[in-house]
């Protein structure tokens, strides 16, 4: 695909102005060995006054410099300039004139070769983009003068040659060269893009973590990419742009302005957690020994509640009403999270497991009690059966199950309980509505509110002791009353839960019909970059089945094979449709319906192409020419929840888990 067009627009399209990009290849070459002989040469020749004066150097300081040089004091101030000037315009125009003796050439050349397709790629994005290049010398000094809204930085930043210790000391000082970059400017964080020349990929997620922004980790990942130098070349006067490169361009600035917002958003949110939480321990440190025994004797044992729940329900809500006091919510970065218009040309489905945000939203509507057991039945208990997926949900309300004071027992012997099942994501029906994870699985809970079973409050028969059933925790109140009001149609509504969109992945195979012999068949294309799709699980009962996302690296590599066929290989009709399907002026309508707005399982995908879940195409003469089909079964969402590259080292290898292709995707509450 035309890589850098797109690229292009997208860095105009987004107001993206101000980019600096900061390398040591960039810093002048120290003022040893041969490099102060060829200077001292360069200042003596009268011939090169000229040259001086084309570098913006006064004839005063070539004169201290040339005399410094001859003393030998490579500290002085304006041979530093000199040095610095002359390399700075040999950067620039890459003019031998220059360059005194070669040695800029020698010792940095191989250096700027690998940057000039990087920087002839900017240079395009726009006659009013400022763009800046400084080495570690300077970094710092020219990034408090632009404000920069896109940074690009050397993984490794050294002005030695990089081998062994020298290599992790590199690392180290870049990473604390960035810190101390973001934390040079009070204003908005810059998008940023990591750069190497090595194969650091694998070690980009955990070079973000340590990165520290006044004392605390607030380098967002969605604000932060990394990009192989070598996927940038100029081949024959034309700029080659690899697929991983477009991927770490456009996703920078595609997603710009909307994680800019969400960026100070999230930073506004922090800060009023943080005022919230000092005046919660202001106001607890307040209270007496007496205040608690108060609550215990004269409340809390009459109403059969332990203390330790009281306190969490009391800590927690308070917690939450100051949180909701001090975020100022009526500011702009947080209004401007709705607008629509701010993330509608992002494309593609979300890239890596969202393993995060999955749990985050069972963490929310399940209590598993791993840190206090349960002492006794409450609303919203969720057993599920040991063999297979029935589960049974406690309907009874807390007021008739709690053993008050002047109490032997509580006011029911038996609990109501509502039955239901765990269904995978792939059965009719499964939605993301009623989202659960069970032994490292997720489900959909659905509930018959038909299945209405009364079980004893104790003994052997219970629920809590009866062998076939395990606890697996309680819905929160809002969720145990949905489950309340969806079995007492009689009385109102008094909660509703609050669905995600749901995302899963699922492999994806493309089949093109071509000829054989007489008739046609359907071959596999075998693209293997990035063959996860992700499917958008709708609600309800997803009669218009459920909406496709494909990776931006396979539509890229889909496009490349199928560039290599040719139309004779393909019925008259499949050939003009593969032609049509190629053409530039179409690439819009595929990208908005493979990668932006998406495409639903049982209706028809871009230009008569289909994506469907199922392990065959449909080999009809009405089917379609190219088929996209998502593989999705039991056993391979056995899987589904992998280990997230973005966890810290520490935690992946305490994760006995195999990472497969089958990978939860973003959970949008």
């Amino acid at each position: 695909m035309r890589h850098e067009k797109r690229i292009v627009e997208a860095f105009k399209k987004n107001g993206i102005q101000r980019i600096l990009v900061i390398d040591d290849g960039y810093d002048a070459p120290p003022l040893d060995g041969n490099v102060l002989g060829e200077l001292i040469d360069f200042l003596e020749n009268t011939e090169n006054k000229a040259t001086c004066a084309d570098a913006g150097l006064p004839l005063g300081d070539v004169q201290a410099a040339k005399q410094a040089a001859l003393d030998n004091d490579t500290e002085a101030e304006e041979l530093l300039k000199v040095n610095s000037a002359l390399y700075a315009r040999f950067v620039s125009t890459r003019d031998p004139r220059f360059d005194p003796g070669k040695q800029f050439n020698n010792l940095k050349g191989a250096t700027l070769d690998v940057l000039a397709p990087l920087e002839e790629l900017l240079k395009k994005c726009g006659e009013v983009v400022e763009i800046k290049y400084a080495g570690l010398d300077e970094g710092e000094k020219v990034y408090r003068c632009q404000k920069p809204q896109v940074v690009f930085l050397d993984y490794y930043l050294s002005p030695e040659v990089l081998v062994g210790d020298r290599m992790t000391n590199a690392r180290v000082k870049s990473i604390n060269f960035l810190g101390q970059l973001l934390n040079a400017n009070e204003g908005e964080i810059p998008a940023i893009v990591l750069m190497s020349s090595e194969g650091v990929k694998d070690k980009v997620e955990q070079f973000r973590q340590e990165v520290k922004v006044r004392g605390r980790n607030k380098l967002l990942a969605l604000r932060f990419r990394f990009l192989q130098k070598s996927w940038i070349k100029v081949e024959d006067g034309e700029i080659k742009i690899a697929n991983e490169a477009a991927d770490a361009l456009l996703d920078t600035a595609q997603e710009f302005v909307f994680g800019q917002v969400l960026q100070c958003a999230l930073s506004k949110w922090q800060e009023g957690a943080d005022k919230a939480m000092n005046a919660l321990l202001q106001e607890i440190s307040d209270l007496t020994p007496k205040d608690f025994a108060y609550l215990l004797r004269f409340r809390l044992v009459d109403e059969g509640v332990s203390m330790s729940d009281y306190l969490e329900w009391l800590f927690g809500e308070s917690l939450r009403a100051l949180v909701d006091e001090h975020v100022p919510w009526r500011d702009q970065d947080f209004t401007r999270l709705d607008d629509l218009d701010l993330s509608k040309g992002i494309e593609g489905a979300f890239d890596g497991p969202s393993v995060r945000i999955a749990k985050f939203f069972h963490r929310i509507r399940i209590d598993e009690h791993k840190s206090r057991p349960q002492k006794r039945h409450a609303l919203g208990d969720i057993y599920i059966c040991t063999e297979g997926n029935a589960v049974r949900g406690v309907l009874t309300p807390d007021c008739d199950l709690v053993v008050r004071k002047r109490k032997r027992a509580a006011k029911v012997r038996n609990v109501l309980t509502m039955g239901g099942e765990l269904r995978s994501f792939d059965q009719d029906g499964a939605s993301a509505d009623q989202f659960v994870i069970h032994n490292e699985k997720p489900y959909s809970l659905k509930w018959d509110p038909k299945d209405l079973v009364t079980f004893p409050l104790e003994g052997k028969c219970s629920l809590r002791n009866h062998n076939g059933y395990q606890f697996a925790g309680t819905l929160r109140p809002l969720y145990a009353q949905a489950m309340q009001r969806q079995s007492l149609t009689d009385m109102s509504r008094v909660g509703l839960e609050v669905a995600p969109v749901m995302g899963i992945d699922a492999e994806v195979t493309a089949w093109l019909r071509v000829k054989n012999g007489k008739g046609t068949e359907f071959e596999n294309l075998a693209v293997e970059e990035s063959k996860i799709a992700t499917i958008l699980l709708e609600r309800a009962d997803a009669k218009s089945g459920h909406k496709v996302l494909l990776r931006r690296t396979y539509v890229h590599a889909l496009f490349d094979r199928l560039q290599k066929f040719e139309q004779t290989t393909l019925d008259d009709t499949d050939g003009k449709k593969l032609a049509k399907f190629l053409k530039e002026e179409n690439e819009d309508t595929i990208i908005k319906g493979l990668l932006i707005k998406g495409s639903l399982t049982k209706d028809k995908g871009p230009l008569g192409t289909r994506l469907a879940i199922a392990e065959k195409p449909d080999k009809k003469p009405c089917s379609p020419w190219l088929q996209l089909l998502l593989k999705l079964s039991e056993e391979a969402m056995k899987e589904l929840l992998t280990i997230d590259p973005r966890l810290p080292i520490a935690e992946v290898l305490e994760a006995d888990k195999d990472v497969t292709g089958w990978t939860w995707r973003r959970a949008r509450l």
